[in-house]
Order: C-alpha cells, then sequence, then structure tokens
C-alpha cells in the first residue's frame, strides 16, 4: 500500500473519529477535540483498515493529521 493510500485512510478516520467532515494536515488532534478514548478508539480502527498495530503512543507524539499519517505509513511499510 503507497503512502497516499494510507494518508487517505488515516484521514478518514480521523474525520470519523473527531465528527468533522474535513481536516487539514497541520491540525492537531487533541486541539481538534480529540482525547485519549478517541485516540484509542482512532488506533483501533486504523488496525483494522489497515491490519497493522499502531502504539497510541504514536498519535501523542505526531499529534498533527500529516505527522500522524506519515508515522502510521512507516508502520504499514515495516510490516510488508
Amino acid at each position: 500500500m503507497i503512502e497516499s493510500q494510507v494518508a487517505e485512510i488515516v484521514r478518514r478516520r480521523w474525520c470519523e473519529v473527531l465528527e468533522t467532515p474535513q481536516v487539514a494536515q497541520d491540525d492537531d488532534f487533541f486541539l481538534s477535540g480529540g482525547h485519549s478514548l478517541l485516540a484509542v478508539r482512532l488506533t483501533a480502527a486504523l488496525r483494522e483498515d489497515l491490519a497493522v498495530r499502531i502504539p497510541v503512543s504514536v498519535l501523542f507524539e505526531s499529534k498533527t493529521l500529516g505527522c500522524y499519517a506519515g508515522r502510521v505509513a512507516g508502520y504499514v511499510q515495516a510490516e510488508t
């Protein structure tokens, strides 16, 4: 799976979890209304979509959509 596909899946799930129609690459998950329970929900949804385990801590370290999507893509590439 290529990085742009992973980024689109992350963006879609990010919007779903935060109940917002759109987000920008530099939007911060926690400043956009996210909290620890939603972070767990996001990582569980991505595990289902991408078949890869992403630690919740990654979202706390990479809070913006663009940064987080890049990190998730790294996990996906490591698994393939």
